[in-house]
């Protein structure tokens, strides 16, 4: 990286100073490799999981080059499955924070694999806009284009706390939304109906007091996961529902217990997990099918071609 600067220098070889001659000087300090700015126009108008995303990028990129990655990899870096990385990468596109370069086709140990390419773009004049005009009335941009000594929607310390301490801008998740008291308590049903649906999926739904007082089970203490869970999906109940029941469907059918944090130990592979295939067995002996025709394995080992009707057999 470098860039040259026209002034009047001396030069060696002819003696005294010209104006003609340029330096140039190249910037060797690998800033890029111990930290990255971030603007906090995108820090607080972007969820958790965007963010994340928006800030690998640019960590990777830097100032002028450019992101290419493989989906699986990227979302194990980012904490998040591919779904959710594909949701931040459609969100940072459409607000322009990045751009879609085309496909470029890397190297790995199953051969080549085209994949996509971004770029992280110039939103600098947004943010000092944003500051100066809207977000940060009558302050000056600072030199990285954040607002300085704005203390917009930030409490006075009034418990002896330092005055001259900075004090940085209340989050903003969802900019697209106003945060009333409509809405909050919205997401406060949300909770509750996503563990109502928790509960009819384990059968313990409309039950009598003592049910629950036998299997010691406690409603508000399935209200925090499933505060964490509605987080994770955006605040989308149709989706944390989606996720309960493919954790109910995958695990009922083998058997094992679970509960709203299994989704979260499942969470990278939650798109893989499936039902167990039942199989089928007559009077209690193991049914299978070679080229269309059925037959019973006997305890004995010796298989038998099933005659009986399709109503005898059952699945488990």
């Amino acid at each position: 990286m470098g860039r040259e600067i026209p002034g009047q220098v001396f030069n060696p070889f002819f003696g005294g100073n010209t104006m003609d001659d340029k330096i140039q000087i190249i910037d060797g300090g690998n800033d890029h490799k111990y930290f990255t700015v971030i603007p906090n126009y995108i820090l607080n108008h972007s969820t958790i999981w965007d963010r994340e995303v928006y800030i690998q990028i640019r960590k990777v990129a830097g100032d002028n080059g450019t992101c290419y990655f493989s989906k699986t990899n990227f979302a194990k870096q980012c904490g998040m499955s591919k779904r959710r990385l594909d949701r931040s990468i459609d969100y940072l596109l459409k607000h322009k924070w990045i751009s879609f370069i085309g496909k470029k086709e890397i190297s790995t140990k199953g051969g080549g694999q085209f994949v996509n390419e971004y770029k992280a773009n110039d939103i600098w004049k947004m943010n000092v806009d944003f500051y100066t005009k809207g977000g940060a009335q009558n302050t000056p941009p600072n030199p990285k284009g954040g607002a300085q000594n704005d203390t917009k929607g930030v409490h006075e310390n009034r418990k002896g706390g330092a005055g001259g301490a900075p004090k940085e801008e209340p989050l903003n998740n969802n900019p697209t939304k106003e945060d009333n008291t409509a809405a909050t308590a919205a997401t406060r049903l949300d909770f509750q109906k996503l563990v109502d649906y928790f509960f009819e999926l384990k059968g313990w739904a409309n039950k009598e007091k003592n049910f629950y007082k036998q299997e010691r089970i406690v409603y508000a203490r399935y209200i925090r996961p499933a505060k964490e869970l509605m987080s994770l999906c955006e605040e989308n109940l149709d989706e944390a529902k989606m996720c309960l029941k493919k954790v109910s469907d995958w695990a009922q059918s083998r058997d094992l217990d679970w509960s709203i944090e299994t989704i979260f130990k499942k969470w990278y592979d939650i798109d893989k997990l499936k039902p167990k295939e039942k199989k089928s067995y007559y009077k209690g002996n193991r049914v299978f099918e070679i080229c269309g025709r059925k037959f019973v394995l006997m305890p004995n080992g010796e298989k038998l071609e099933f005659a009986g009707s399709e109503k005898e057999i059952t699945f488990k």
